[in-house]
């Protein structure tokens, strides 16, 4: 994946996947589905903050790498 960016109104499984790790960060509270809403765009940029990545809410691959590792990890974006 050498390219990425979601934003609000996006869906499908990468939204899940995005979705699932800001859940399990304690990012978002909703039940994770497809759709990249307003919500997740709030989840995101709180893990962008947390990370001290660009608070943008939009999902490209810097936000995704970090998110990853820290939802596998544990750590709620301190990597």
């Amino acid at each position: 994946m050498s390219t990425l960016k979601l934003q609000p109104g996006d869906v499908g499984v990468f939204v899940r996947m995005v979705e699932d790790a800001l859940s399990k960060l304690g990012y978002f509270a909703s039940p994770p589905d497809d759709i990249y809403t307003d919500e997740t765009a709030r989840g995101a940029a709180a893990f962008q903050r947390a990370a001290s990545l660009p608070e943008t809410g939009t999902i490209d691959i810097a936000t995704w790498k970090k998110l990853s590792l820290a939802a596998v990890v544990g750590e709620g974006g301190r990597c």
